[in-house]
């Protein structure tokens, strides 16, 4: 069977040409139904069709429903009409057979009407000559000015060849008040403006013309007006309708919400599986999302139904560019070249993939190859500096945008990517300034009202500057931590900059958000991220550290501040040029904690099975883990790599491969410089003393089973009262697998215990405990008064900062703080963690709407 699928379509084409007016629906009947199979099936159950319709009905519901081969399949015996030999070409266009559509046509009565006219013009763009469409459309329009289907895909073509002007003349057509087709809507005579697809049409480009001339701006009211088009022609005029559901998702999409948007494609892909519109738009927001497996999920249906599917190979490339792959980007970009080698859009990806692999200059001649070939290359520089801008390449890509926008000053996009921008770089006033822009010229875009309303919040945020730190914070929520903030990360501050042998340029900003979802937007623009600080570049964004229904609990931030300021400094002392794994292992690195508990089997069983990430797939388990443990796995490998770098090669070395970085060095001949190995000899290396490490953790088979029998006798003895006899089994435990955190708990238990009381043998293993707790200050509380019982004051201070610091709302902490200060002969500093905690009960015991101010005491 599979043998005669090549000929299956030669067949057909043959006994088309032979055909004067018809298609399919002409084979002789002789020919058995196996010929069709490669229309068959499409994994849809069958319809169930009213009683009335006949076989035109049914194909066309086919058709619309996803089963564009089942509809050739029920089109076999229909007697040849145009209805028929029309509906056959949609079903081959959707399929993406251009040639057997176009074949169809010609021996067809439809080239010359209006419906015959648009399926050549569609039927061009499939076979990849838009130039071709263009004329086509452009000659209908003239014969046939209110044909509007053809006038709103025309426009379209024209935008995306950079015609500005051109389809700006075509949507004016339908926006001439003396049309009246606003009114008409408004007074409820839909009926007047035609079909559905007309209505459409119409609604389509209304909202392009609103778009290039800033209408919005002027006439609010036109915003509902046209999304109300669009959803009345699905909700009541042609219920069902995927394509309305489809423009009403673009339209939404326009304006930055994307989650409306993904609920229209969504309802489109009920009634059709199969639309390769919907698909590539789910595709598109699940890649700006983050969310690769969606897409790459997108790309695959938009093959299913298309193998040749050039909306999969540019969805393909957008992917990966936003996944910072762009050497991989460039596959699919040569392929979309290769049938288009002029198009606009497929050179602007072009343009991404190579000012994203520090090609400046060839991205330069790329762009100005796009300059000759559009009136307008705005979507272009565009295109190239929001890339930049998601790279944190910010200088580089506030300049391209500042360009797209005097070329289109109506681009709203440029504007919202452009403040974006400047807020993550932490200069507000030019994002303000930007912003208002933006949403003057677009007052329904939800990202810019989002990041607007942010900069209102930060306005109204305190301030505290100090030499190297800017704090922006909550005064009534959030004002004693900023002191202690400040005070931290200006201790931190010469250890992590000399660590690195780099200053940055300008004070980094820290903001505290009071809630999770302030601190998303000001991180991504949207209302949830799933992490609680953020380093940008200049500016770091933390939650606040406290348990509130809007927040994510509370968190030792000391922590957390160390680990983004490192990623501020290294992103700043390599121009952001740094490798994902390398800025995040040092950011990990600079954390105190010792390696997390969870990732312990992790990683033995990744060396045991030989599946340690390599230097180049190391990045995709960050954007694009394949298993559930790929992330953390990426993290902790990452972290162990630059825990490698400094034993083997000394802190020395970090500058080192910083600078190269810094100088346009890509990744492996940097590390080459720094280190004096090659890259694949650095991974060999570091694979055997990971062998080495894991060896010591005792997670291995035969240790396994030998410390599960300690656990077993442990606890038993425990329960047993039998305290003195457990010491030494869980001793033997905790030496056997020292990483674990079981044997230290029951340790430290048995050693604060009456039997036992050994209260500094039980400190030994709260320390271990404590270094690796970041949400519960318990053991540092219980560490500050072990130390205070032995009078070792200096311990017990520590751990009562530290025990501050893990929960700064813990009033019980402040006091036990405020009485070692006192005794340490800091009264000054005992006065204020006293006066603390009582702000802190206080502000328990009020009502939770009150926003009564938590100041910090002078």
């Amino acid at each position: 069977m599979l043998q005669s699928r090549p000929w299956t379509f030669c067949l057909l084409t043959l006994l088309v040409a032979r055909s004067a007016s018809a298609g399919v629906a002409d084979l002789p009947d002789i020919i058995p139904g196996r010929w069709f199979e490669p229309f068959l099936p499409e994994d849809l159950p069958a319809l169930t069709f009213p009683e009335y319709f006949n076989d035109l009905d049914k194909a066309r519901m086919q058709v619309r429903t996803g089963r564009s081969k089942q509809a050739l399949y029920t089109l076999y015996r229909t007697p040849p009409s145009d209805d028929r030999a029309a509906i056959e070409v949609e079903a081959l266009l959707r399929l993406g057979r251009a040639d057997h559509a176009a074949a169809l046509l010609a021996n067809s009565k439809l080239p010359g009407t209006p419906a015959g006219e648009l399926l050549l013009a569609r039927t061009a763009i499939l076979q990849n000559q838009p130039a071709k469409a263009i004329t086509r459309l452009t000659d209908l329009l003239m014969t046939h000015p209110d044909s509007l289907p053809a006038r709103a895909l025309l426009g379209e073509l024209l935008e995306d060849r950079g015609d500005v002007t051109a389809a700006l003349d075509v949507y004016n057509w339908v926006a001439d008040p003396k049309r009246d087709y606003v009114s008409k809507w408004l007074g409820h005579k839909e009926q007047d403006l035609g079909s559905a697809d007309d209505i459409l049409a119409i609604a389509a480009c209304l909202n392009r013309e609103a778009y290039l001339t800033s209408r919005y701006a002027k006439d609010r009211s036109l915003h509902d007006t046209i999304l109300s088009m669009f959803v009345r022609v699905y909700d009541m005029i042609d219920r069902g309708n995927p394509e309305a559901h489809i423009l009403t998702g673009r339209f939404f999409l326009a304006h930055d919400d994307a989650e409306q948007a993904m609920g229209e494609l969504q309802a489109a892909l009920k009634i059709n599986p199969h639309h390769a519109d919907a698909w590539y738009l789910v595709g598109l927001i699940s890649a700006e999302h983050f969310d690769f497996d969606r897409a790459e999920l997108a790309t695959r249906q938009l093959r299913k139904v298309i193998p040749d599917s050039r909306q999969a190979d540019l969805l393909e490339a957008r992917s990966l560019l936003q996944q910072r792959q762009p050497q991989d980007a460039m596959a699919p970009i040569q392929t979309l070249l290769g049938t288009q080698p002029d198009d606009p859009e497929s050179l602007s990806l072009l343009a991404s993939a190579q000012v994203l692999l520090w090609q400046d200059q060839a991205g330069k001649e790329t762009l100005a190859k796009i300059e000759k070939l559009t009136t307008n290359p705005a979507r272009a520089w565009f295109e190239v500096g929001d890339q930049l801008g998601g790279m944190r390449q910010y200088k580089k890509s506030a300049a391209m945008l500042q360009h797209a926008i005097e070329l289109a000053p109506w681009m709203s996009e440029a504007r919202n990517a452009l403040g974006l921008l400047y807020t993550q770089s932490g200069d507000e006033a030019a994002a303000r300034t930007t912003l208002q822009a933006a949403y003057q010229l677009d007052p329904f875009n939800l990202r810019a009202t989002n990041y607007l309303r942010l900069l209102d919040e930060l306005d109204s945020f305190a301030r505290k500057e100090s030499p190297h730190f800017i704090i922006l914070y909550d005064a009534r929520t959030e004002g004693f931590l900023a002191d202690e903030v400040s005070a931290y990360m200006e201790a931190q501050y010469p250890r992590i900059s000399g660590l690195f042998a780099h200053e940055p340029t300008d004070k980094t900003m820290i903001e505290i958000f009071p809630s999770h979802d302030r601190f998303s937007v000001r991180t991504t623009g949207s209302t949830w991220i799933a992490t609680i600080g953020a380093s940008t570049g200049r500016v770091i964004a933390l939650v606040a550290p406290r348990v509130a229904p809007d927040t994510m609990g509370q968190f030792d931030w000391a922590e957390v501040l160390r680990h983004e300021f490192t990623h501020t400094v290294t992103l700043s002392a390599t121009q952001n040029r740094i490798p994902h794994w390398l800025t995040e292992g040092l950011a990990v690195s600079e954390e105190a904690a010792p390696i997390k508990w969870e990732w312990i089997q992790m990683l033995t069983d990744a060396v045991e099975k030989n599946q340690l990430f390599t230097l180049d797939n190391i990045t995709w388990g960050f954007v694009r883990p394949r298993r559930p443990a790929d992330r953390p796995l990426a993290y902790a490998q990452s972290y162990l790599m630059c825990r490698y770098i400094r034993q083997k090669y000394g802190d020395a070395a970090l500058p080192k491969i910083l600078t190269a970085l810094n100088n346009g060095t890509p990744e492996k001949p940097a590390l080459r410089a720094a280190l004096g190995i090659e890259p694949s000899q650095f991974e060999s290396d570091f694979a055997k003393w990971m062998k080495q490490l894991v060896a010591t953790w005792g997670h291995d088979k035969a240790a396994t089973g030998k410390y599960s029998v300690l656990v077993k006798r442990g606890e038993q003895l425990i329960e047993e009262k039998q305290l003195a006899a457990a010491q030494p089994v869980w001793e033997e435990a905790a030496q056997l697998r020292p990483m674990d955190a079981l044997p230290h708990q029951r340790l430290a238990g048995l050693f604060l215990s009456h039997t036992i009381n050994k209260p500094l043998q039980a400190a030994d293993h709260l320390v271990l405990l404590d270094k690796a707790e970041l949400k519960n200050n318990r053991y540092s509380k219980r560490l500050a008064k072990i130390y205070q019982q032995e009078n070792d004051l200096p311990q017990a201070l520590d751990f009562a900062a530290r025990a501050t610091r893990i929960n700064p709302w813990d009033p019980d902490a402040r006091d036990l703080f405020a009485t070692l200060l006192t005794a340490s002969g800091d009264t000054a500093q005992a006065q204020r963690q006293k006066q603390v905690a009582q702000q802190i009960r206080a502000a328990e015991a009020r009502p939770a709407h009150s926003h009564q101010p938590a100041t910090a005491p002078d």
